[in-house]
């Protein structure tokens, strides 16, 4: 693990909330797997075998992105119960789906 992952794993885990969440970036799980995007984009991707560059980097680049681009639509939903869950549901799916695909590698 190269020293900014580090750093960043350091600074998720000492977040504290000091104020009002007024917008997705101020949530805590948006900031989290914000943050998980840019470790996978620096240390993972560029670390894939040459016959995996193609098919599975394209794939978890898109599920890497859909997590915290999902929270922050979620997030605009929010006033709907149902709308918001879906997106919840969906980054979710997202996740897991990433999660696989990382494993087999």
């Amino acid at each position: 693990m190269n020293e900014k992952t580090k750093n960043l794993i350091e600074e998720v885990n000492n977040l504290q909330r000091i104020s009002p969440i007024k917008s997705f970036k101020d949530l805590e799980v948006y900031i989290i797997s914000y943050k998980a995007m840019l470790v996978v984009f620096d240390e993972i991707l560029p670390n894939l075998p040459s016959e995996e560059i193609n098919d599975l980097k394209d794939q978890i680049r898109r599920s890497s992105k859909a997590v915290p681009r999902l929270i922050a639509e979620g997030f605009a939903k929010r006033h709907q119960q149902k709308g918001f869950q879906k997106y919840c549901l969906t980054q979710l799916g997202s996740q897991m789906k990433q999660k696989y695909q990382l494993r087999k590698h």
